[in-house]
């Protein structure tokens, strides 16, 4: 990963895995605007073994919590996904994944793909929000159509198949985007230049 291991994470927080070639981070509080259970569907179509995903978030909607729980069973994921709830270390679990997934359904930002990105993490994305739209325009990889989820899983197989280097590299090119746009020291010299030249 770009910190730590995936296995020196998990080791640290004590979760286990039947497999891990890769590991990946969703931090979305669970209720259906999330698309917890799209990522599931997804994951389910990736390919055996391919990825483990920590799901980081509370039961903000507890049938629906139930329900993607349930589903995970029932896809055969129960030793590929971990529900581990709200944790004040997110930040910290991004930094030692492999990469970001935001499946949401739904999205004013996200702000969600904002962090990610900024951890310099390779992200797979639906095209939903704001934020999500400006990235896919930037030819930012991992963000796939709305609710495509034959296209989310090809870019969860893609993601977990690159090299270390490879991924470091997508992630830098995230995050270079993600600064350039979203930095509150940039853009405020931005909103500044724009005052000026409208009092000049």
């Amino acid at each position: 990963s770009l910190l730590d291991g995936p296995s020196q994470l998990l080791g640290r927080c004590g979760w286990t895995f039947t497999a891990v070639d890769a590991m990946g981070v969703v931090v979305a509080h669970l209720r259906e605007e999330k698309g917890i259970d799209c990522l599931l569907r997804a994951l389910a179509r990736s390919g055996d073994g391919v990825a483990c995903v920590v799901v980081v978030g509370d039961d903000h909607d507890p049938v629906h919590g139930s329900m993607c729980r349930g589903l995970a069973d029932e896809l055969g994921l129960g030793g590929r996904v971990r529900f581990v709830g709200f944790r004040e270390d997110a930040v910290g679990l991004l930094k030692g994944a492999d990469f970001a997934l935001v499946p949401s359904r739904s999205e004013s930002g996200p702000l969600a793909l904002i962090e990610a990105l900024l951890c310099g993490l390779p992200v797979v994305a639906f095209d939903v929000g704001e934020v999500a739209r400006r990235a896919r325009r930037a030819d930012i990889p991992g963000i796939v159509s709305p609710g495509a989820i034959d296209d989310f899983a090809e870019q969860v197989r893609v993601v977990t198949e690159l090299s270390h280097a490879q991924r470091r590299a997508r992630g830098d090119l995230g995050r270079d985007w993600a600064v350039r746009e979203f930095d509150l020291d940039r853009v405020l010299l931005a909103w500044l230049g724009v005052y000026r030249a409208l009092t000049a």
